[in-house]
Protein backbone atom coordinates (compact mmCIF):
# COMPACT_ATOMS: atom_id res chain seq x y z
CA UNK A 1 0.00 0.00 0.00
CA UNK A 2 1.48 3.39 -0.96
CA UNK A 3 2.52 6.00 1.41
CA UNK A 4 1.38 9.15 1.81
CA UNK A 5 2.63 11.93 4.34
CA UNK A 6 0.39 15.13 5.40
CA UNK A 7 0.84 18.33 7.48
CA UNK A 8 0.28 17.22 11.18
CA UNK A 9 -1.83 20.37 11.16
CA UNK A 10 -5.35 21.77 10.07
CA UNK A 11 -4.64 22.44 6.56
CA UNK A 12 -3.54 18.30 6.04
CA UNK A 13 -0.78 19.74 2.97
CA UNK A 14 0.07 16.51 0.93
CA UNK A 15 3.95 16.89 1.13
CA UNK A 16 4.19 14.76 -2.84
CA UNK A 17 1.80 17.65 -3.82
CA UNK A 18 3.73 20.28 -1.87
CA UNK A 19 7.17 19.18 -3.65
CA UNK A 20 4.73 19.20 -7.01
CA UNK A 21 4.05 22.53 -7.09
CA UNK A 22 7.72 24.11 -6.64
CA UNK A 23 8.32 21.00 -9.79
CA UNK A 24 5.68 22.24 -11.84
CA UNK A 25 7.63 24.83 -13.90
CA UNK A 26 10.12 22.41 -14.02
CA UNK A 27 13.07 23.99 -11.99
CA UNK A 28 14.83 20.45 -10.06
CA UNK A 29 14.54 19.62 -6.08
CA UNK A 30 18.08 19.11 -5.01
CA UNK A 31 19.58 18.77 -1.52
CA UNK A 32 21.46 21.59 0.13
CA UNK A 33 25.02 20.23 -1.13
CA UNK A 34 24.36 20.69 -4.78
CA UNK A 35 22.80 23.99 -5.25
CA UNK A 36 22.05 25.63 -8.74
CA UNK A 37 24.01 24.01 -11.22
CA UNK A 38 25.81 26.53 -13.77
CA UNK A 39 23.11 29.37 -12.74
CA UNK A 40 20.05 26.74 -12.97
CA UNK A 41 17.32 27.55 -10.72
CA UNK A 42 16.46 25.53 -8.12
CA UNK A 43 14.61 24.38 -4.49
CA UNK A 44 17.23 23.26 -2.01
CA UNK A 45 15.47 20.71 0.15
CA UNK A 46 16.25 20.55 3.85
CA UNK A 47 15.24 18.79 7.20
CA UNK A 48 16.38 19.20 10.90
CA UNK A 49 15.47 15.59 12.40
CA UNK A 50 15.11 17.31 16.17
CA UNK A 51 13.46 13.67 17.18
CA UNK A 52 12.60 10.56 16.09
CA UNK A 53 15.22 9.55 13.15
CA UNK A 54 12.65 6.73 12.28
CA UNK A 55 9.90 9.06 11.33
CA UNK A 56 12.73 11.26 9.39
CA UNK A 57 13.31 7.54 7.55
CA UNK A 58 9.77 7.05 6.79
CA UNK A 59 10.19 10.85 4.89
CA UNK A 60 13.41 9.71 3.25
CA UNK A 61 11.68 6.63 1.77
CA UNK A 62 8.48 8.49 0.53
CA UNK A 63 11.06 11.36 -1.04
CA UNK A 64 13.48 8.54 -2.75
CA UNK A 65 10.73 7.32 -4.09
CA UNK A 66 9.15 10.72 -5.70
CA UNK A 67 12.62 11.38 -7.26
CA UNK A 68 13.41 13.87 -4.60
CA UNK A 69 16.61 13.64 -2.21
CA UNK A 70 17.25 16.08 0.05
CA UNK A 71 19.74 17.24 3.31
CA UNK A 72 19.13 15.60 6.11
CA UNK A 73 20.45 17.40 9.46
CA UNK A 74 20.90 14.43 12.39
CA UNK A 75 21.14 16.76 15.53
CA UNK A 76 23.88 15.59 17.78
CA UNK A 77 22.53 16.32 21.32
CA UNK A 78 19.46 14.62 20.56
CA UNK A 79 18.34 10.80 22.23
CA UNK A 80 18.38 8.95 18.92
CA UNK A 81 22.02 10.03 18.35
CA UNK A 82 23.08 7.50 20.37
CA UNK A 83 26.14 6.16 18.38
CA UNK A 84 24.82 2.66 18.45
CA UNK A 85 25.35 0.33 15.13
CA UNK A 86 21.40 0.55 14.84
CA UNK A 87 21.91 4.29 14.80
CA UNK A 88 24.77 3.85 12.08
CA UNK A 89 22.38 1.82 10.32
CA UNK A 90 19.83 4.57 9.82
CA UNK A 91 22.57 7.13 9.01
CA UNK A 92 23.99 4.82 6.12
CA UNK A 93 20.38 4.07 5.18
CA UNK A 94 19.88 7.72 4.17
CA UNK A 95 22.77 8.08 2.88
CA UNK A 96 22.11 5.01 0.28
CA UNK A 97 18.97 6.36 -0.47
CA UNK A 98 20.25 9.24 -1.97
CA UNK A 99 20.14 12.02 0.30
CA UNK A 100 23.10 14.22 1.66
CA UNK A 101 23.53 13.91 5.47
CA UNK A 102 24.43 16.73 7.29
CA UNK A 103 25.22 17.92 10.91
CA UNK A 104 22.52 19.76 12.92
CA UNK A 105 24.62 21.90 15.01
CA UNK A 106 24.35 22.66 18.84
CA UNK A 107 27.49 23.20 19.54
CA UNK A 108 27.20 26.19 22.25
CA UNK A 109 24.13 24.72 23.93
CA UNK A 110 26.52 21.77 24.64
CA UNK A 111 28.89 23.96 25.91
CA UNK A 112 26.64 25.22 28.34
CA UNK A 113 24.79 21.96 29.73
CA UNK A 114 28.38 20.45 30.10
CA UNK A 115 30.54 22.61 31.93
CA UNK A 116 32.24 24.04 28.84
CA UNK A 117 32.77 21.20 26.77
CA UNK A 118 32.09 20.75 23.29
CA UNK A 119 33.44 18.23 20.61
CA UNK A 120 32.60 18.66 17.14
CA UNK A 121 34.86 16.12 15.78
CA UNK A 122 33.12 13.38 17.01
CA UNK A 123 29.66 13.44 15.49
CA UNK A 124 31.31 14.11 12.47
CA UNK A 125 32.88 11.58 12.29
CA UNK A 126 30.22 9.26 13.47
CA UNK A 127 28.27 10.29 10.56
CA UNK A 128 31.33 10.52 8.22
CA UNK A 129 31.82 7.00 9.07
CA UNK A 130 28.42 5.60 7.93
CA UNK A 131 28.08 8.20 4.63
CA UNK A 132 31.20 7.46 3.11
CA UNK A 133 33.03 10.41 4.42
CA UNK A 134 29.91 12.68 2.68
CA UNK A 135 29.54 15.23 5.52
CA UNK A 136 30.16 18.57 4.44
CA UNK A 137 27.57 21.05 5.58
CA UNK A 138 26.04 22.11 9.10
CA UNK A 139 22.85 23.86 10.07
CA UNK A 140 22.34 25.24 13.77
CA UNK A 141 19.80 24.23 15.58
CA UNK A 142 17.48 26.26 17.85
CA UNK A 143 16.38 25.36 21.53
CA UNK A 144 15.70 27.36 24.84
CA UNK A 145 19.17 28.32 26.01
CA UNK A 146 19.49 29.85 22.71
CA UNK A 147 16.69 32.49 24.29
CA UNK A 148 18.18 32.20 27.91
CA UNK A 149 21.81 33.36 26.57
CA UNK A 150 21.20 35.30 23.42
CA UNK A 151 23.26 33.35 21.08
CA UNK A 152 22.72 31.39 18.05
CA UNK A 153 24.31 28.12 17.64
CA UNK A 154 26.14 29.03 14.35
CA UNK A 155 28.21 31.16 16.30
CA UNK A 156 30.48 28.48 17.50
CA UNK A 157 32.27 29.12 14.14
CA UNK A 158 34.20 31.25 12.81
CA UNK A 159 32.81 32.17 9.72
CA UNK A 160 29.14 33.01 11.38
CA UNK A 161 29.55 35.14 13.89
CA UNK A 162 26.99 37.62 14.48
CA UNK A 163 28.11 41.39 15.02
CA UNK A 164 28.24 41.94 19.13
CA UNK A 165 29.70 44.24 21.44
CA UNK A 166 31.88 41.48 22.73
CA UNK A 167 32.11 37.88 21.58
CA UNK A 168 30.47 35.16 23.21
CA UNK A 169 32.43 32.83 25.84
CA UNK A 170 32.14 29.59 24.28
CA UNK A 171 34.68 28.73 21.76
CA UNK A 172 34.67 29.05 18.36
CA UNK A 173 36.28 26.77 15.39
CA UNK A 174 36.41 27.17 11.51
CA UNK A 175 34.32 24.72 9.28
CA UNK A 176 37.39 24.14 7.43
CA UNK A 177 39.04 22.74 10.54
CA UNK A 178 36.58 20.03 9.66
CA UNK A 179 35.65 19.68 6.09
CA UNK A 180 32.80 21.19 6.26
CA UNK A 181 32.21 23.16 2.82
CA UNK A 182 28.93 25.49 4.39
CA UNK A 183 26.63 26.23 7.46
CA UNK A 184 23.09 26.42 5.89
CA UNK A 185 21.89 29.82 7.10
CA UNK A 186 24.48 30.96 5.27
CA UNK A 187 24.14 29.95 1.99
CA UNK A 188 22.56 32.49 -0.67
CA UNK A 189 18.71 32.30 -0.55
CA UNK A 190 16.06 34.21 -3.01
CA UNK A 191 13.50 32.79 -0.94
CA UNK A 192 13.33 30.66 2.20
CA UNK A 193 10.02 28.42 3.54
CA UNK A 194 9.70 26.42 6.07
CA UNK A 195 7.27 24.90 8.47
CA UNK A 196 8.92 25.99 11.59
CA UNK A 197 6.34 26.66 14.87
CA UNK A 198 3.92 23.79 13.16
CA UNK A 199 2.20 25.93 11.11
CA UNK A 200 2.63 25.45 7.31
CA UNK A 201 0.46 27.83 6.26
CA UNK A 202 1.42 30.68 8.55
CA UNK A 203 5.34 29.29 7.88
CA UNK A 204 5.33 30.04 4.17
CA UNK A 205 6.75 33.39 5.09
CA UNK A 206 10.24 35.81 4.34
CA UNK A 207 12.79 35.17 7.33
CA UNK A 208 15.37 37.76 6.81
CA UNK A 209 19.06 36.40 6.89
CA UNK A 210 21.04 37.33 9.67
CA UNK A 211 23.06 40.36 9.54
CA UNK A 212 26.78 38.31 7.79
CA UNK A 213 24.32 37.84 5.04
CA UNK A 214 21.65 40.47 3.07
CA UNK A 215 20.98 39.06 -0.06
CA UNK A 216 17.61 40.50 -0.95
CA UNK A 217 14.55 38.48 -0.42
CA UNK A 218 11.34 37.83 -1.33
CA UNK A 219 9.44 40.40 1.18
CA UNK A 220 6.68 37.18 1.96
CA UNK A 221 7.82 34.10 0.33
CA UNK A 222 5.53 32.14 -1.09
CA UNK A 223 6.03 29.13 -3.69
CA UNK A 224 4.14 31.06 -6.04
CA UNK A 225 6.35 34.08 -5.50
CA UNK A 226 9.57 31.72 -6.17
CA UNK A 227 8.04 29.79 -8.86
CA UNK A 228 7.85 33.61 -10.61
CA UNK A 229 11.33 34.15 -10.15
CA UNK A 230 13.56 34.22 -13.06
CA UNK A 231 16.55 31.48 -13.76
CA UNK A 232 19.38 31.15 -11.16
CA UNK A 233 16.86 31.94 -8.13
CA UNK A 234 17.23 29.65 -5.28
CA UNK A 235 14.82 28.49 -2.59
CA UNK A 236 15.30 26.88 0.47
CA UNK A 237 12.82 25.01 1.71
CA UNK A 238 13.06 23.44 5.62
CA UNK A 239 10.38 20.56 6.61
CA UNK A 240 10.63 19.42 9.98
CA UNK A 241 9.41 15.39 9.85
CA UNK A 242 8.28 15.39 13.25
CA UNK A 243 5.62 17.68 12.00
CA UNK A 244 3.96 15.48 9.63
CA UNK A 245 2.31 12.51 9.53
CA UNK A 246 2.87 9.07 7.50
CA UNK A 247 -0.47 7.35 6.54
CA UNK A 248 -0.43 3.73 4.97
Amino acid sequence: MPVKIIADSNDNTDYAELLESIKAPKHPLRAVMFGGINGEKAALVRHDVDYRMDHALEFARHEASLGCFATYFLLHTATYFDYSKDFGKQVAELHDLGHEVGLHSAFISDWYTNGGKCDPAKPIGFLRKHTMGGVIGTAAHGDRLCYEHDFVNYEVWTECQKLREKPGPWPKFSLSDFGLLYEAYSLHRDAYLTDTGHNWKGALRFMPLFERWSDPLLKDATIEGFNAMGEGAIMQLLVHPIWWKVIR
